[in-house]
C-alpha cells in the first residue's frame, strides 16, 4: 500500500512539474506603428487575408505590410459613416459592411471607396445599433438590432429594405441571442423564448413550426456542423438537430455521453477533427459525434487545469488545433493546447492562462478582451479595450502589441 501511495504522489508531482503553464513570449511593436485608437471593438479577416480592425475612432486595415486608417468626415459623403466601429462583415461579393454608432457603410476593397446604402436620417435608431449582419440568398443582407429585436432585410440588387418582424407584436416579448443563416439560405433565430426557423421560398422567408421541445427554451447559440446537421446550445442542454424528424437532446450527466453542464454559452465546430467544442457555466465539453462521446474539462487542483469553470466565448484555431476562450471571473485570455502523444496513443492537454503584466513589456496588451479571431495563417488576433491589438503568431510564438500613439494626431 505504501508503494502505491508513493506512486500516486509521484504522478501528482510530475503533473505539477510538467503541467506548469509554459511561458508565452510576447513582443511589442512601437506605438509609432499603432492603431487609430486603443479601444478595439471588432476584428475580421477578409478573403484576401486583410485584417479589418474596428476601433472607437475609425477603421484600420492591415494588408500584411502596412496599416491604413479611415476616419469619418462630416463634409464627405464618401467617407465612413461614424467613428465608433462596432461590427464588420464581408458579403459574398467581398464587399465589407461596417456598422458604427451612426449607421452603416459599405467599403469596396478593390476601389478603396466607401458608400452609404441607407438614409442616415431614417431608421437611425435601428441602424446605429446593429449587432449582427448575415447574408442569405439572392443578395439579401439581414440586419439584427441590438436594442429592439427588429430584423431588417436589404436586397443589394433592388436596393429595397423591409422590416422582417416589425408587424409581429410579439417580437418585444423575447430577446434574440443569435441569428444564423444556414447553407440553404434559411434563417434561424435563437431567442429567450425558443428557436424560430424561417425557410427561404420564392424570395421570401416563411415561418416553419419546429419541435415543441425547442419552444420556451433560452437558445444561446446556433452552429452548423457537417452536411445538414445543426448544434443548438440552450440553458437546458445541447440539441443535436439532424433533420426535422430527428433531434437529439443531450443533457448533463456523469456518463461519458453527457455534457458537463446544461447551460451552454458558446460552441465552435472543429472541421479538421470533426469535433464540437462547447463552453458552459460548468466547464468545457469536447464532443465527438462519430464516437458519440464527450470529454469534459473542469477546474482541478493541478496546475494544468482550466482557470475556472464558467467559460464564455470559445474559438478553435483550425491550423494549430489550440482552443482560445474567455472566462467570467478572470480577465485576460486562455489557450488550451492539445497534442497527440504517439507513445501512449492519446491526446494530452495544457491550459495556459494569459494576462497582462505591467512589469513585462512582452505580455498581453490588456486584460480587457473585446474580440479575438484566428486568421488563415493560424495567427490569433486579440482586440482589447484600451490596450489595442495583440497578435499571437504560430510561426514565431510571439504576441506583437499595437497601441494608440497619443502624440500622433493621425494614428499610423
Amino acid at each position: 500500500m505504501k508503494v502505491f501511495h508513493k506512486f500516486i504522489l509521484l504522478i501528482f508531482l510530475l503533473k505539477l512539474i510538467n503541467g506548469q503553464t509554459k511561458y508565452f513570449t510576447f513582443e511589442n511593436i512601437s506605438v509609432k506603428d499603432g492603431l487609430s485608437e486603443s479601444s478595439v471593438n471588432f476584428i475580421l479577416e477578409d478573403n484576401l487575408g486583410f485584417i479589418y480592425i474596428g476601433t472607437d475612432n475609425g477603421l484600420d486595415i492591415f494588408d500584411g505590410y502596412n496599416v491604413r486608417s479611415y476616419y469619418t468626415n462630416s463634409f464627405d459623403q464618401n467617407s465612413i459613416l461614424g467613428s465608433k466601429v462596432k461590427l464588420i462583415y464581408e458579403d459574398l461579393n467581398n464587399l465589407i459592411w461596417i456598422a458604427t454608432d451612426v449607421g452603416v457603410s459599405i467599403f469596396d476593397p478593390i476601389k478603396n471607396t466607401f458608400s452609404r446604402p441607407f438614409d442616415s436620417k431614417s431608421d437611425f435608431e435601428f441602424f446605429s445599433n446593429i449587432e449582427q449582419i448575415e447574408e442569405g440568398k439572392n443578395r439579401n443582407l439581414i440586419f439584427r438590432s441590438r436594442i429592439n429585436n427588429e430584423i431588417y432585410v436589404y436586397n443589394a440588387i433592388s436596393k429595397i429594405i423591409s422590416c422582417f418582424n416589425c408587424d409581429d407584436n410579439s417580437n418585444g416579448s423575447y430577446i434574440i441571442n443569435d441569428m444564423f443563416i444556414d447553407r440553404s439560405g434559411n434563417l434561424w433565430l435563437g431567442t429567450s423564448k425558443g428557436l424560430f426557423f424561417y425557410e427561404y421560398n420564392n424570395s421570401q422567408f416563411e415561418k416553419v413550426q419546429l419541435y415543441s421541445q425547442l419552444l420556451d427554451k433560452r437558445i444561446s447559440v446556433i452552429e452548423q456542423g457537417p452536411d445538414s446537421t445543426f448544434w443548438i446550445g440552450s440553458d437546458s442542454g445541447l440539441y443535436w438537430y439532424k433533420n426535422f424528424d430527428n433531434i437529439l437532446t443531450i443533457t448533463q450527466g456523469a456518463a461519458s455521453e453527457r455534457i458537463v453542464s446544461n447551460i451552454i454559452n458558446d460552441i465552435d465546430w472543429d472541421r479538421s477533427n470533426r469535433e464540437l467544442w462547447i463552453s458552459t457555466d460548468g466547464g468545457i465539453s469536447l464532443f465527438s459525434p462519430d464516437e458519440n462521446k464527450f470529454e469534459n474539462f473542469q477546474e482541478t487542483p493541478f496546475s494544468e487545469s482550466i482557470k475556472e469553470n464558467f467559460v464564455g466565448d470559445i474559438l478553435v484555431s483550425e491550423r494549430s488545433g489550440n482552443v482560445w476562450f474567455k472566462t467570467k471571473n478572470y480577465s485576460g485570455i486562455n489557450c488550451l493546447e492539445r497534442w497527440y502523444n504517439e507513445e501512449f496513443q492519446m491526446y494530452e492537454y495544457q491550459f495556459n492562462y494569459l494576462e497582462s503584466d505591467v512589469m513585462d513589456e512582452y505580455s498581453l496588451a490588456s486584460n480587457d478582451i473585446s474580440a479575438f479571431i484566428d486568421d488563415k495563417a493560424g495567427n490569433i488576433w486579440i482586440g482589447t479595450r484600451g490596450g489595442g491589438i495583440s497578435l499571437y503568431s504560430t510561426n514565431k510564438s510571439k504576441f506583437t502589441s499595437l497601441s494608440y500613439d497619443s502624440d500622433n494626431e493621425w494614428g499610423i
